[in-house]
């Protein structure tokens, strides 16, 4: 294998830079990349044209979950809400958006249509609930509490046998089973 450097130049995509790595739709077209001052955009791998911008309104904390179908997670960040935006080709469409559902990590996109997403619980912002929605619908199938304060988490990952890890900024790292 070798690579080859392109250079597109100066990165105009991104206003105030990006806090996020950039994700790749499932046919490799495009490059999805948020920008700290509350934009989604797609960019042309190919050419590195800017297609669409999106405003989500807040400075995600990290990277977005792109579904094989186009449809895209932000991540979290402050009073950020959960919400899931469309790739329409030339535009962006927001899908719909949970404004009680206060965003404070990485989701994750798996088959079934599940996502998983980490949300302030009650009765505050120190500890952590994993929400399981429907990224369809952005209707919650399942909330499950962290055990103990965490401040806030760094990803999301589904493994092979099918639990959920989501590891703690502290060093922790929580375990979810699926129920039987």
């Amino acid at each position: 294998m070798s690579l080859r450097s392109e250079r597109y130049g100066r990165i105009r995509h991104c206003p105030g830079g990006s806090a996020s790595s950039p994700d790749i739709s499932a046919d490799g077209s495009r490059i999805y990349v948020n920008d700290n001052e509350g934009s989604l955009h797609a960019i042309d791998a190919a050419t590195g044209r800017n297609i669409w911008k999106f405003f989500i309104g807040y400075g995600p904390g990290g990277s977005q979950s792109t579904s094989p179908e186009g449809l895209i997670m932000p991540a979290g960040g402050g009073g950020a809400p959960l919400m899931c935006i469309r790739d329409a080709g030339q535009e962006a469409r927001l899908m719909w958006k949970n404004d009680s559902l206060n965003h404070l990590g990485l989701p994750m996109q798996t088959s079934g249509h599940l996502a998983f997403a980490t949300v302030a619980g009650s009765p505050t912002k120190a500890y952590k609930d994993l929400v399981v929605v429907d990224n369809r619908t952005g209707n919650v199938l399942d909330r499950v509490h962290f055990p103990g304060k965490t401040l806030f988490t760094v990803g999301t990952t589904i493994g092979a046998e099918g639990n959920v890890y989501v590891p703690g900024f502290d060093g922790t790292l929580f375990a979810f089973r699926p129920a039987e």
